[in-house]
């Protein structure tokens, strides 16, 4: 093994050749090797020296990266860690600053465990310090590979240090603006913008996916919760104190194609202006959340005097959100929904808004939430949403709104949701005595016309019915509730009651009567092939039973006691339909006595 006079000697060597020829290749290999034997310290001691102070300046760009891959991954663990930590530093205070932050920026690119990002990061800001003239460009390109190391990472949650660290040095970077960077405008500008895109990233990953326990006390919580309002006074301070900017940014810039964040490693010289004015939707989603449902940095929020204006500003945020993949995101769009619609005085919002593309996007969202979502929690919040939605439209608002959303091919659970509503509203107007309420007299009666229809589904086989049933229910207890309420007949109700008798409940109980003659059939015979008296045998004329669910799969046939359920249910549907229809007929029989 090379003894430390041996490593003093081939160094001492390598510093002779460089004096003579400038030729820093013969050193670095000799420094690679002192390294290899474990003799940092020696390496240290010549480096050190007054006189070669020219040699450590020209090979720093190298010698930087050589030193910190010797590094050990559990690095603050090891015996030589200090000596290899001292010799870091020896080189970041002593080369140009400029190439030896460039060369631990493509250290960013390399696969590093947590401690030897953590060190990487703290030796960014030692160097980083230490730059003078336009640097914007040269921050910000290490912005952009940083960003880029830590959304490839899936430990920065747990190991808190990676955080800490980077907003560390990220505070340091916005000192820098006021003060180094206070005589340089456009490098100050171009600088902040990107400070600013990196720490809407940040929010992207990995705040947005993590759960925020508003009222937490645990320890957990509190880092996260830290580390949140870090990044919003940050924020604040690089936007002057408003994030007014910010949050309107998406209104102005919803078309702009977000790219991703990209800049060649050997050249950082390429222009990342437009990088740095494409801030993150879903980031700033998350920024709108952590400001209206968290609660954090009350003071950055500008002053305003309608409700609308959080509305318009946030619905961009919140249609990326719910468009997420994740649980934890949707929700939080969800969430800041919900908080954005009670700043919103309900039935003030002209019906014309309904025109308004992110208002139609966002209902296309919630719809889709309502309906195809496996979450039970953003199933409710949907709800919640969709119907806070509806409240604060004027009742002409909440009229054409219905009414589109009723329109074409809709799911039954969607159907049962809306005819729900509407009863809700039939009712306020009914009990308000309004003349002129868009819920009642000819304008409802168009729309109850479109209701009361039997649902084409129903019609293409003998399960149809059944996938209908939500629907069908609900307009049932619609027509029900109006016939025992309206007793004015201020919805012209028992007007157009002969009428549907004829057109609607009369075909309603022809394909009730159908489908329980089928499924009837159906259970006898899977009776008689339990009973071995049918051998199960499918045929090209066989009636298969499917089970499809609402996002439109089919289930499992299952054993033919399984499927006996599935069909005894059916009929149990078909029962509640029927004693509807019954109900209905004698209540229509009643009204027309009375009237005779």
């Amino acid at each position: 093994m090379e003894t430390c006079n041996d490593s003093k000697f081939h160094l001492h060597e390598a510093v002779e050749q460089f004096n003579i020829e400038n030729d820093g290749d013969i050193f670095l290999v000799a420094a690679k090797e002192t390294l290899e034997h474990g003799q940092a310290e020696v390496l240290f001691e010549v480096l050190e020296a007054t006189e070669n102070r020219k040699l450590l300046n020209f090979v720093g760009w190298d010698l930087v990266k050589i030193v910190f891959q010797f590094l050990p991954d559990d690095c603050v663990n090891s015996l030589h860690f200090e000596s290899y930590n001292k010799l870091l530093h020896l080189i970041c205070n002593s080369c140009n600053p400029r190439e030896v932050c460039l060369s631990l920026r493509e250290l960013l690119s390399r696969e590093l465990t947590w401690q030897k990002l953590v060190i990487l990061l703290g030796l960014l800001r030692l160097t980083g310090s230490r730059l003078g003239g336009k640097i914007g460009k040269i921050l910000t390109s290490i912005l952009v590979s940083l960003q880029r190391c830590l959304q490839n990472r899936n430990d920065i949650v747990e190991q808190v240090e990676i955080l800490e660290t980077t907003l560390e040095f990220v505070d340091e970077l916005i000192e820098k603006t006021q003060n180094t960077l206070a005589n340089v405008s456009d490098d100050k500008t171009a600088f902040q913008e990107g400070l600013l895109s990196f720490l809407i990233a940040l929010l992207e990953q990995p705040f947005v996916l993590l759960e925020f326990k508003i009222n937490s006390e645990t320890q957990e919580q509190d880092d996260i919760m830290k580390f949140a309002k870090t990044i919003v006074r940050m924020l604040g301070v690089l936007e002057n104190g408003c994030l007014k900017r910010l949050f309107d940014y998406g209104v102005h810039h919803r078309n702009r194609i977000q790219k991703q964040l990209k800049v060649d490693d050997d050249d950082i010289d390429d222009d990342i202006d437009d990088v740095n004015n494409c801030h993150s939707f879903v980031g700033l989603g998350c920024l709108a959340f952590l400001t209206h449902v968290a609660g954090l940095g009350k003071q950055f929020i500008p002053v305003i005097t309608t409700g609308k204006y959080y509305l318009d500003t946030n619905m961009v945020y919140i249609n990326t959100l719910l468009c997420h993949r994740e649980t934890q995101v949707i929700l939080k769009g969800l969430s800041l929904l919900l908080a954005v619609l009670n700043m919103v005085e309900a039935n003030t919002v002209h019906h014309s808004y309904i025109d308004n593309m992110d208002l139609t996007e966002l209902l296309t969202n919630l719809r889709h939430l309502m309906t195809y979502s496996e979450d039970s929690i953003i199933r409710q919040e949907s709800v919640k949403g969709f119907r806070k939605i509806l409240g604060i439209f004027t009742p002409r608002g909440k009229y054409r709104l219905l009414r589109s959303l009723h329109e074409g091919e809709i799911q039954s659970g969607f159907a049962e949701l809306l005819y729900l509503i509407l009863k809700e509203e039939i009712a306020n107007s009914v009990e308000n005595d309004s003349e002129d309420s868009w819920f009642l007299g000819s304008k409802l009666e168009s729309f109850l016309d479109e209701i009361f229809k039997v649902p084409p589904k129903s019609l293409q086989s003998e399960f149809g019915i059944i996938e209908e049933s939500n629907r069908v229910l609900s307009a049932l207890n619609l027509l029900r509730f109006l016939l025992l309420r309206d007793t004015k007949n201020k919805t012209t109700i028992h007007r157009i009651f002969p009428q549907l008798e004829n057109t609607y409940l009369k075909k309603l109980r022809d394909v009730v009567t159908f489908s329980r003659s089928s499924i009837t059939t159906l259970v006898q015979d899977k009776e008689d092939e339990i009973k071995g008296i049918v051998v199960s045998k499918k045929t090209s004329d066989e009636t298969i039973l499917n089970v499809t669910t609402v996002d439109g799969s089919e289930l499992e046939q299952g054993s033919p006691k399984e499927q006996i359920e599935v069909l005894q249910s059916a009929c149990l549907t078909l029962d509640m339909i029927e004693s509807i229809l019954a109900r209905i007929g004698e209540i229509g029989k009643d009204r027309q006595s009375s009237c005779n």
